[in-house]
């Protein structure tokens, strides 16, 4: 069994309260924390009245693969479902990077554009 590492930057996404009418906001800079747990991204943000709460997204119900391998929003679907070991990377000078290991079809091959830059987002 082979895998395929995924890259993920700058993840952008208003996690707080699930009101209508959020605007979308960079979490990073109003969460004070965030973090992966397998395919769902968790983190302690603000709500409208300053209060912090726990807050989680699964990447699943967003995302999933185009016939390139590389990832495209979705509703349901299913992008994480072939990964594993899922790590987010939380240096505070560069935005966060998630990296999984993913299969496809048995086989592993590089993921072209997928490096640390912030021409490649995720918009959650």
């Amino acid at each position: 069994m082979r895998f395929i590492s995924v890259v993920i930057l700058s993840f952008l996404s208003a996690l707080a309260a699930a009101e209508p009418d959020v605007k979308m906001v960079d979490f990073t800079v109003n969460c004070k924390t965030w973090k992966i747990a397998s395919h769902t991204l968790e983190a302690t943000c603000p709500d409208w009245d300053g209060n912090y709460k726990d807050s989680s997204l699964d990447l699943n119900q967003c995302y999933t693969y185009n016939r390139d391998f590389q990832l495209e929003f979705k509703v349901d679907g299913a992008a994480f479902d072939t990964c594993i070991s899922c790590e987010l990377e939380t240096d505070l000078k560069k935005p966060p990077l998630l990296t999984c290991d993913c299969m496809e079809g048995g086989d592993i091959r590089p993921v072209p554009g997928h490096t640390r830059s912030t021409n490649t987002t995720l918009g959650l």
